[in-house]
């Protein structure tokens, strides 16, 4: 028995087809919108105006770090300035930016979101990992920081840790849009 010639047109979809189930089942590019990134670009000093694209491979990374299905943190996405963890979280930010010297601010900031990956379990490391962003600073000033950046990752913390699928999605991509804004 002989098998019947495939076309051009019937192989190349048998290549894609592969190729597009892999990338998120065309699920396309996710957009954290252009609000989230004027709004944080703004507190640190960037200047970002467009929507942050994430790529299928980053919904799923970031998914998987916020332990919860990809369209879940889709869903967050489209939605993520409205929600309480990006509230309370940019509002610790803001009092980050807004009191550390130049390029403390992001270090802070990125060891509060140290809480989604599990490098820091206690209050020692946290408090180590925040003074040796800011040792040599003035007393008050140090305080200051300390406790602001400790309460950021405590709200990072909490909600990467909720019971609430869309509090660790709003806690993922918070991050993940800080990150991609930070100043080098």
């Amino acid at each position: 028995m002989t098998r019947p010639r495939r076309s051009a047109t019937e192989l190349s979809a048998v290549a894609v087809l592969p190729a597009f189930l892999l990338s998120g089942c065309g699920g396309g590019t996710t957009e954290v919108p252009e609000r989230a990134v004027v709004e944080a670009s703004g507190i640190v000093g960037g200047t970002a105006h467009d929507a942050l694209l994430l790529a299928p491979a980053d919904v799923e990374r970031l998914a998987g770090l916020a332990t919860v299905e990809p369209d879940v943190l889709r869903s967050v996405a489209g939605s993520l300035v409205g929600t309480d963890v990006w509230t309370e979280a940019v509002a610790g930010v803001r009092t980050i930016y807004d009191d550390a010297p130049e390029g403390v601010g992001s270090a802070l900031v990125e060891v509060a979101c140290q809480a989604l990956n599990g490098r820091i379990h206690t209050d020692y490391q946290l408090h180590f990992a925040i003074f040796q962003r800011v040792n040599g600073f003035a007393t008050s000033g140090v305080d200051r920081l300390t406790d602001t950046a400790s309460d950021l990752f405590r709200v990072v913390h909490d909600a990467g840790g909720s019971d609430v699928p869309e509090d660790r999605a709003a806690a993922v991509l918070t991050c993940h849009t800080l990150e991609q804004l930070r100043d080098p």
